[in-house]
C-alpha cells in the first residue's frame, strides 16, 4: 500500500511528528515516518527500505540538521532515481547554499516562514487540489527538456577522440547536480558540451 515517506534527521523528530499529523489530517493520506511507524523489534533499515519502495511521494524535511546527514541524502536520491516526487519542506533558517544543488532545482515549501500556508501547499501537492489560500499547487517534479536548440555545425564537426573519459565524467556529474566545465581556452569545453546535448537524452 502506497504512502508518503517523510525523510528527516532524527534531531527534528518533534517537528516532523507535527508535520506527519497535520498533513495526514489535511489529506487523509497515510504518511510514514520511522519513529512513528516502525514496530518495536523490527529491523530498522529493512523497514525503511520497504517504506521507500512503496512510497508515492516523499516529504523531505530540510533543516540545518538534515542537509548534513548522509542517510537523508541517500533517501531523497533513492526517491529521485525511482521517479517519486520529492516535496522539500524547509523548517528552519538553513542557508540556501547549504542545501545540495540538486535539491535547489525543486521548488520547496517554507514552513519556517509560514507554517499554515506551507502545510496547505504540501497537502495541495499531494492531493492535486488548490491550496486553502487559493494559490495553485506547487510543482515539485523535475521536468525534462524535450526541445533542444540547434547545435552549431562547427562544434560537432570536431572529433571527440581522446575525450571519452571527460565525457563520461561530465555525464556522471550532470546526473547528480548542475555542472560547470572549466578550463583554459581551446581545451574543448564547448565541444564536450555539444556532444552531451546532442547524444545524451537522459541529461
Amino acid at each position: 500500500m502506497s504512502h508518503i515517506f517523510v525523510s528527516h534527521a532524527s534531531a527534528d523528530d518533534t517537528i516532523v511528528t507535527r508535520i506527519h499529523d497535520e498533513v495526514e489530517a489535511a489529506t487523509r493520506a497515510a504518511l510514514w515516518v520511522d519513529h512513528e511507524d516502525i514496530a518495536t523489534g523490527a529491523n530498522w533499515q529493512r523497514a525503511i527500505d520497504r517504506a521507500l519502495a512503496d512510497a508515492s511521494h516523499m516529504i523531505l524535511v530540510v533543516s540545518r540538521a538534515s542537509v548534513t546527514r548522509e542517510e537523508v541524502m541517500a533517501e531523497w536520491r533513492d526517491a529521485l532515481l525511482r521517479g517519486v516526487p520529492v516535496l522539500p519542506a524547509i523548517i528552519d533558517d538553513v542557508p540556501l547554499l547549504d542545501i545540495p544543488a540538486r535539491l535547489r532545482l525543486i521548488q520547496p515549501v517554507n514552513l519556517h516562514a509560514d507554517w499554515a500556508r506551507g502545510i496547505g501547499q504540501l497537502a495541495s501537492a499531494i492531493t492535486g487540489t488548490p491550496a486553502p489560500d487559493g494559490s495553485p499547487a506547487p510543482h515539485f517534479t523535475r521536468r525534462k527538456i524535450t526541445a533542444r536548440p540547434p547545435i552549431p555545425r562547427e562544434l560537432i564537426a570536431i572529433p571527440m577522440h581522446g575525450r571519452e573519459t571527460s565525457y563520461d565524467e561530465a555525464l556522471a556529474c550532470l546526473r547528480d547536480a548542475p555542472t560547470t566545465v572549466e578550463g583554459v581556452g581551446g581545451l574543448g569545453k564547448s565541444r564536450l558540451a555539444a556532444e552531451i546535448v546532442a547524444n545524451s537524452p537522459d541529461v
